[in-house]
């Protein structure tokens, strides 16, 4: 199970909204942005409520053909489509006595939508080519990145499941509502990813961090921060390793602008600062070395 991090208020409120939810024996939903830490809150909810669960089992709904889904969450039996060489439990009875965490609840199709209709109702599932209804003991997390609510307007998500699975909601906040904790997660991170030796985040890195609006939340800082160990190659971690995801996407369209943008005197008065360091002075611009390299070259030549 993973570590939660961060001392912040939102932080905190949701550390409390977990205890209450691993008190409880409801169903859970919970809504947050991609990366913002769901699949960790379902997590930690049953690691305090472990002693009640003994299994927790996890599936993605997205990405998955309709099919596949189905028969991965009820199983099916011997016979039911080519390939279906034997009798096969489905996730949800794997998960018997336990609790199943349902991710990207709003990507599963009508279908699916009206068989967890059921299995929320009645707790019976049935198999693909099965006959009979089966009772499984099983509580569920949902999580969506999804405005569910908007899904029913526009007719994509079941009007009864959203009433039935948005009974007890708890909301992740995003990273950049919570930027206090930024540091101990940057610090975490780097001893997760920096084993061989010990890192240091520069006060200009963790500027650079905190002034970042964070699309992808916890999962981008990670990964951000595993580019970054990989970079330097001493104990320290300075602003000139700190690359965001769009630094690393669209590149060749924003160095042709800012080809434009920087003048000369920008150029000079960065390396200037930064006493003729190119890395520093790249990060003082918030490009890499390479293409500050280039965008000097290019000005020098001008």
């Amino acid at each position: 199970m993973g570590t939660f991090i961060g001392t912040s208020k939102p932080t905190r409120e949701l550390l409390k909204e977990i205890k209450r939810a691993a008190d409880s024996e409801d169903d859970i939903l919970l809504l947050g942005e991609t990366g913002a830490g769901k699949g960790l809150t379902a997590e930690k909810i049953y690691s305090l409520a472990s002693d009640k669960y003994n299994t927790f089992k996890k599936i993605s709904c997205a990405n998955l053909h309709e099919h596949l889904l189905e028969s991965e969450l009820f199983g099916y039996k011997k016979g039911a489509f080519t390939g279906a060489v034997q009798d096969t439990e489905g996730i949800i009875k794997n998960a018997e006595g336990g609790i199943l965490f349902l991710d990207e609840i709003g990507d599963i199709s009508p279908g699916i939508q009206a068989k967890l209709l059921q299995v929320t109702e009645d707790r019976t599932i049935r198999r693909l080519g099965g006959s009979k209804n089966v009772r499984v003991n099983v509580r569920f997390i949902f999580a969506t990145n999804k405005r569910l609510d908007k899904s029913v307007e526009q007719g994509k998500f079941r009007q009864d499941l959203f009433y039935r699975i948005n009974t007890y909601v708890i909301e992740i906040p995003p990273l950049r509502e919570r930027k206090e904790d930024i540091p101990d997660l940057a610090e975490y991170f780097i001893k997760l990813h920096s084993k061989e030796k010990r890192k240091i985040l520069t006060r200009d890195a963790l500027e650079k961090l905190q002034n970042y609006h964070f699309p992808g939340n916890i999962r981008e800082l990670e990964s951000i921060i595993k580019k970054a160990s990989r970079l330097s190659h001493n104990n320290r971690i300075d602003s000139s390793h700190i690359l965001f995801t769009n630094d690393l996407t669209g590149q060749t369209k924003r160095i042709k602008k800012k080809r434009k943008k920087f003048s000369k005197k920008q150029i000079i008065e960065a390396l200037l600062k930064h006493h003729g360091n190119k890395t520093k002075a790249a990060g003082e611009l918030g490009i890499s070395r390479v293409h500050f390299y280039r965008i000097y070259k290019q000005l020098i030549k001008e």
